[in-house]
């Protein structure tokens, strides 16, 4: 069998094997498409060209069906899917049978791909994944099938989900030299304990009288980490443990932190330096809290030795995201707290040679007992986690970007959140298309386990555009002024029941105008807080109340309310629908087949009816939904579309006076 689609023969799409005794049709007909159904045996679901090729089945294919897209456009477009019936007499598709060829490749999700031949053109269809292997035995046991149901990406994504730590990405995409995410803590480990976890970069090896601790359950709503607390030595003093960075001039520091109340009379600091074996250390920072003197509790640098001038940046028991920048060529280090320039700049460093080679860093823990010596158990405390070394200056774009991380909270266009998701999931370029010109921010909190496409979906929401598989199996996300560009844009199809154009059956046509499918009221919420909602009084007093309420991610009030009133201004009032209607392209196959096979979910197309008596009905709509219903001998295209979106005045693009209105 051949394995490219471009060079398959169709005289062997047979449906038939003459060596069984199951009387099968020929196919193709004359004057219908040859079909060819391919697998991938080998290979992943998510490569665009898979290994080891594809495989044709066409030969065992006795039915075929195909659907792709929705019911009307105040829907999500939910996955396509396709179901093939194999002939499994030889049990060449039987899971169970150990002895067929395709044994060790029968297993779910195997990509399948479903092509159109026509006049030596190739035209697909639809590409998914195999869900499974079903086997059914009829006819006494003499027929055998094996009906298998396929889905296509968004599919694929709707068992997906986020790793909520948003933040250990963004640090790792920044190149630390050193990363510690403290995710492996234990309170009874006390030899040569590691900081760290797997996937911590040069985890550093502690003193072997330090005891890690972990203290709080979470750092940030985007980490997932605990906090670490180094205040847990057996002796009242000191504790080193350093990590190889190589010389650099610039450096920043960057981790979370947070202070923890303790008995009155204890106190603790920690602190981090750099180490200069000819100067002695050059640069230091740490977190102290003293109750006995509690205004005095918070972070401070020091620079050029000990007893150096000490700044308190936080004291509210909260966490906190601290980035520490030292640039040498002007002598100056420089605070951010939770992505906030703190204007607490050092630029009088003393002990510092030129150039400042940064051998290494080491970390100095310390517990400070205030009048005396003796310890207890509920000392004062300093948790830190996620810390990391860069060898350079980070810039304030990339610390807001660690902080709002943290947070799982990032300010960015809806293509460049679509962008990330489908990168942190690993799905090629090849099969996701992503609009290049968004018109909306998102910025929303993502919480453990999310589930990827849901929050597809919300962004494709807040962006008012659309999220669907097209019949190559590339995800499309279109923005919200979409509907005016392209191949929606300009009609690709006339379907008609007189005329020049695809002649459609018009004995079960039915077109709808009613305000089941209008929304004169929206109401937009976030998980931040930024709430819109808009009403058209006009709309309400003619058809009555029609609401719609959706979870979006807007960043602010402004942008929330622009689209709510958008979206009522294009819904407020009914729009005609064509129901699902049925197309026989081999009724005129040279003209119908290259227009069908050729048809794409949000086409625009032109319907026209002409009823025996009164007016005639012509109205361009955008193809919301297409079937293809596939049988030895037959082949039924079905159609559906909305005229929601092709019949509103458009500022720079609809001419005055022009025939693009708002309402019917």
């Amino acid at each position: 069998m051949p394995t490219s689609t471009g060079t398959y023969d169709t005289s062997t799409i047979t449906y038939d094997q003459s060596s069984l005794s199951y009387d099968g049709f020929p196919a193709p007909l004359s004057g219908m498409p040859a079909v060819g159904v391919f697998v991938a045996w080998t290979g992943t679901p998510y490569e665009v060209n898979p290994t080891g090729g594809w495989t044709e089945i066409s030969q065992y294919v006795r039915q075929v069906t195909i659907r792709r897209g929705r019911q009307d456009d105040l829907q999500q477009f939910p996955p396509g899917t396709a179901q093939l019936v194999l002939d499994n007499r030889d049990r060449l598709f039987d899971p169970f049978n150990t002895a067929s060829p395709n044994f060790a490749n029968l297993k779910p999700r195997k990509a399948v791909k479903i092509v159109a031949n026509w006049n030596g053109t190739e035209y697909p269809l639809y590409r998914g994944y195999v869900a499974g292997w079903p086997v059914e035995y009829t006819e006494a046991g003499l027929d055998s099938t094996v009906t298998i149901d396929c889905f296509d990406v968004l599919g694929l994504l709707g068992s997906a989900t986020f790793d909520a730590d948003r933040y250990r990405q963004s640090v790792l995409a920044l190149s630390p030299v050193n990363y510690w995410t403290f995710n492996e803590l234990s309170s009874t480990q006390s030899t040569n304990p590691t900081i760290g976890d797997s996937g911590s970069r040069n985890p550093v090896t502690l003193p072997t009288n330090l005891l890690e601790q972990s203290i709080g359950s979470q750092v940030a709503r985007g980490v997932t980490s605990p906090f670490f607390n180094p205040d847990s030595y057996l002796s009242a003093s000191g504790g080193y443990g350093s990590s190889s960075t190589g010389e650099s001039t610039d450096f920043a520091i960057s981790f979370w932190a947070k202070t923890y109340q303790g008995r009155i009379g204890y106190g603790t600091t920690f602190e981090i330096y750099t180490w200069n074996p000819t100067t002695l250390y050059s640069f230091s920072f740490g977190l102290n809290y003293s109750p006995a003197q509690a205004t005095q509790f918070g972070m401070g640098i020091r620079l050029g030795g000990a007893g150096s001038d000490t700044n308190r940046i936080f004291t509210d028991n909260q966490p906190h995201h601290v980035v520490i920048n030292y640039q040498r060529s002007v002598g100056q280090v420089r605070i951010f707290v939770d992505g906030v320039d703190q204007t607490v700049v050092k630029t009088t460093v003393t002990n510092v040679s030129a150039p400042f080679p940064i051998a290494f860093f080491n970390w100095r823990y310390t517990i400070i007992y205030p009048g005396g010596s003796g310890r207890s158990p509920d000392y004062g405390q300093v948790g830190i986690s996620q810390m990391a070394f860069f060898d350079k200056v980070l810039t304030a774009t990339q610390i807001q970007d660690l902080y709002d991380a943290g947070f799982g909270f990032k300010n960015e266009t809806s293509s460049a959140r679509i962008n990330r998701y489908v990168s942190e999931f690993g799905l090629p370029s090849g099969l996701f298309n992503v609009s290049s010109t968004p018109a909306a921010n998102v910025g929303d909190f993502v919480t453990n386990n999310q589930a990827l496409l849901s929050e597809f979906q919300k962004v494709t929401l807040t962006e008012g555009g659309e999220l669907f598989v097209d019949d190559q199996g590339v995800v499309q996300f279109y923005d919200r002024d979409a509907y005016w560009r392209g191949r929606s844009a300009t009609s690709q199809v006339t379907f008609t029941d007189t005329g020049v154009g695809v002649e459609y059956d018009a004995s079960a046509v039915r077109l709808t105008l009613d305000a089941d499918r209008a929304r004169n009221e929206i109401a937009l919420n976030t998980a931040d807080g930024f709430n819109a909602q808009f009403q058209d009084a006009t709309s309400v007093a003619t058809y009555g109340l029609a609401g719609e309420s959706r979870q979006t991610s807007y960043v602010s009030n402004a942008a929330a309310q622009t689209y709510a009133e958008r979206f009522v201004t294009i819904f407020k009032n009914p729009m005609m629908t064509v129901e699902p209607f049925m197309v026989k392209g081999q009724a005129d196959p040279s003209y119908n087949w290259p227009r069908l096979l050729g048809l794409e979910l949000l086409d625009k197309i032109t319907f026209k009816r002409t009823p025996a008596t009164g007016s005639a009905i012509e109205k361009d709509l955008l193809v919301q939904s297409i079937e293809h219903r596939i049988t030895p001998g037959e082949w039924q295209t079905v159609v559906n579309g909305s005229a929601r979106y092709t019949n509103w005045f458009i500022v720079g693009v609809s001419l005055i006076g022009g025939d693009d209105l708002l309402l019917n």
